[in-house]
């Protein structure tokens, strides 16, 4: 059941990246607005499930974006992001048979892979709306001593957004946002977090 669920989900994720592909082949239904490449530096802070296992801010973080306008104020694309949580920590763990003591490091790996839609309002896109939608991927490791215990799953989930943008160069935007990550519940796990995104658009 669980090798179907993920291929069932991988299949998701094809079907949304080929879609929003698709949509560059529409750009004239757009007036010629050229489309957004972003790529982001994230800084993520855990919420929920995902800070009882690592309460730490997380530093390490990359995304990559493709947004396509199919009205003047209006993109659809798709986004693909990489958030990695980690933390040393004695805190005790509860497992299905016990409790885990002693020095740990936590790590969580999240891949969210979205179709998002954006509304844009304000002089030269200013400011922008958003939502994202799709499969999310985790890999979750905590290390005690010489054992490693690891879990991976798949998960569906969706991530509001709103940002700003300013044009710093011809066709080059900087692009500041902030962003909440809910990824439903899976093989016992959920992810939920906070993203705030500094980028650069061409």
């Amino acid at each position: 059941m669980r090798m179907m669920s993920s291929r069932f989900l991988c299949s998701i994720a094809v079907t949304i990246i080929a879609l929003t592909i698709g949509l560059s082949n529409s750009r004239a239904m757009a007036q010629s607005q050229e489309p957004w490449v972003i790529a982001t530096y994230q800084i993520a802070f855990p919420e929920g499930d995902t800070k009882d296992f690592i309460d730490a801010t997380s530093f390490r973080g990359i995304g990559i974006e493709g947004r396509w306008f199919v009205r003047p104020n209006i993109s659809a694309g798709v986004a693909v992001d990489w958030n990695v949580f980690f933390k040393t920590t004695d805190k005790p763990i509860d497992i299905p048979n016990g409790t885990i003591t002693g020095e740990q490091n936590r790590v969580i790996n999240a891949f969210p892979i979205l179709a998002t839609v954006h509304y844009y309002m304000g002089p030269e896109k200013a400011f922008y709306v958003g939502l994202g939608a799709g499969p999310y991927y985790m890999s979750q490791r905590w290390d005690v001593g010489l054992y490693t215990f690891s879990n991976t799953s798949w998960h569906f989930g969706f991530a509001p957004e709103i940002g700003v943008s300013h044009e710093i160069a011809p066709h080059t935007r900087a692009v500041l946002g902030l962003q909440y990550h809910h990824a439903f519940e899976s093989e016992d796990t959920k992810l939920e977090y906070w993203v705030l995104k500094l980028g650069v658009a061409y």
